[in-house]
């Protein structure tokens, strides 16, 4: 595992190599980091805890929109980023295959926060060509109303 950081100190890249699953508890650390962003964030692990026991420090877990909303906006920590990055990993891994993932924050001029306004990732499997997909880290900055 790798992490480089821009000029800023922020995360700019993520990698992982031959991918292991494993498990753990969510933090006190990831809580605390998702409660900096806007209401709607989580800590987001750029790189899965799951994938080789990624750790949970402030390079890894970054501000992501990941609580449920009822005003359509969508969830991505347990959404797309989940289903379209993550779990495809696992998948893969599960089958025996040996998968690499880069994670790359995108953020937009003049953002100078530690909040991502995209995630660019890839991944590869048995070392063939790279799979890459970008994902709109939304921003909720209002409360959705009470039904």
């Amino acid at each position: 595992m790798a992490w480089t950081t821009d000029d800023l100190g922020r995360l700019s890249t993520a990698e992982i190599y031959d991918i292991t699953l494993s498990s753990g508890p969510r933090t006190a650390l990831q809580t605390a980091i998702g409660n900096e962003g806007f209401w709607s964030d989580v800590g987001f692990h750029a790189l899965a805890h799951s994938f080789s026991r990624a750790p949970t420090h402030r390079l890894n877990v970054l501000m992501g929109n990941g609580k449920r909303v009822g005003n359509g906006l969508p969830n991505l920590n347990g959404g797309a980023y989940k289903s379209q990055f993550e779990n495809r990993i696992r998948d893969a891994v599960r089958r025996g295959d040996t998968v690499d993932a880069m994670v790359e924050p995108v953020y937009f001029s003049p953002n100078s926060s530690a909040r991502p306004d995209q995630f660019r990732t890839s991944y590869r499997v048995n070392g063939g060509d790279w799979i890459e997909h970008t994902f709109d880290n939304v921003s909720c900055t209002s409360r959705p109303t009470a039904p």
